[in-house]
Formats: structure tokens, C-alpha cells, sequence
């Protein structure tokens, strides 16, 4: 059930990401709750596990304060949602795998000059590709 309700939101949130470069805060909020009632009935997910999940969305956030918003505030709130879904370990396995994902298009994109240096890429289509690749590879 986890499963989807992660693709489902992830999906939702890669939409929005993809077409306006932001991630609304109702889909968000609905992912937090949906995601967190269902690891805590659901699953044998523990508190402290979900706590950690929790806290690397919250020190995404505080990236983003300190960069001013070169990471934006809502991938921080995306990962809080993750986290607590989720856990700690799967959590930062979709950001560490997102991350990598990320970089090796901008590089690409970058390489054939499809982008320039100052533009900004859709982090949630990422995240979604690394959940899927998580679960795929186990």
C-alpha cells in the first residue's frame, strides 16, 4: 500500500515540478498525511526511524534558507514527507540515488548545451525515477 500511495504522490508532485517548477503545498500536506498514517498503521516502520526520515527533509530546508533558495523549500517539504512514509535508510537512498540521477543529466544536458549554467531542473521527476529504482533493485 506504501508503494503506491509513494508512486501515486510522487507522481503527482513530478507533474506539477515538470510543468510550473514548484511543488504545491496541498499535494505536499496530503502526501505527509497519507504517507505517515499509512507507515504508522501499515507497516513495522519504527518511531525513531520515521524521525529520521523526518529530519533529512528538515535539514534539506535548512540548505535551501542558506542558499536562498537555490534548493527549493519544497523539496525539503517533499522529503519530510518521504522520511516519515518510508524511513530514514530508504529515505536518504532516494535522495542519495535522486541526487546522482540529477546530476548526470544536467551534465549531459549541459555537455550538448540543451541547458546554461543558471538554469534550473525539476528535482521531483528525479526522485520519483530513484523510488522506482529502489524498489526495482531492492
Amino acid at each position: 500500500m506504501i508503494h503506491a500511495i509513494m508512486i501515486t504522490f510522487l507522481g503527482m508532485l513530478s507533474f506539477y515540478d515538470f510543468r510550473e517548477r514548484r511543488l504545491p503545498i496541498c499535494v505536499v500536506v496530503g502526501f505527509f498525511v497519507c504517507g505517515g498514517v499509512t507507515a504508522l498503521l501499515g507497516t513495522k516502520l519504527l518511531y525513531v526511524d520515521m524521525l529520521v526520515g523526518l529530519a533529512i527533509g528538515l535539514l534539506i530546508i535548512l540548505i535551501s534558507c542558506f542558499t536562498r533558495g537555490q534548493i527549493g523549500m519544497g523539496d525539503g517539504l517533499m522529503f519530510m514527507a518521504i522520511g516519515v512514509s518510508v524511513g530514514g535508510k530508504v529515505g536518504m537512498t532516494i535522495l542519495m540515488l535522486s541526487l546522482l540521477l540529477v546530476c548526470v543529466v544536467a551534465i549531459a544536458l549541459l555537455v550538448t548545451r540543451q541547458i546554461k549554467k543558471g538554469d534550473r531542473l525539476p528535482f521531483a521527476p528525479f526522485v520519483l525515477c530513484a523510488y522506482i529504482g529502489q524498489l526495482l533493485l531492492g
